[in-house]
């Protein structure tokens, strides 16, 4: 299991990246559903995190989750918005999209060893 929680499956994304190379990933607040207990859904990936603070706008909520030391963002709307405030406990977060740009590849070390033939 790594800092951020384990992913059900595995991300689909097209990119041109390579294994090892550095990519940002984005999870936007909309894309991420708060679960009900024992609820899996029909998303491809759950993370586990203890929500932190709970800001009211307007009809919707935004949470701020701490998953494995960083902050996710989600929105919830309706009646959940209201429970949600009074529960700052655990809550499981169920995504299927996420966004990867490509980071910067790793300059080169001008003091690694020539690659020998």
């Amino acid at each position: 299991m790594n800092r951020f929680g384990t992913l059900l499956h595995p991300l689909a994304v097209a990119l041109a990246a390579a294994i090892g190379d550095a990519v940002f990933v984005y999870l936007r607040p909309e894309n991420l559903v708060v679960l009900n207990d024992g609820e899996e859904g029909d998303y491809e990936n759950v993370v586990e995190g203890k929500i932190e603070r709970v800001i009211f706008e307007g009809p919707t909520a935004q949470l701020r989750v701490d998953v494995g030391g960083r902050e996710l963002r989600a929105d919830v709307s309706g009646g959940q918005r209201l429970t949600l405030i009074e529960s700052h406990g655990r809550v499981r977060l169920g995504f299927n999209d996420v966004t990867l740009i490509a980071g910067a590849r790793p300059a080169a070390d001008p003091n690694a060893a020539e690659p020998v033939a």
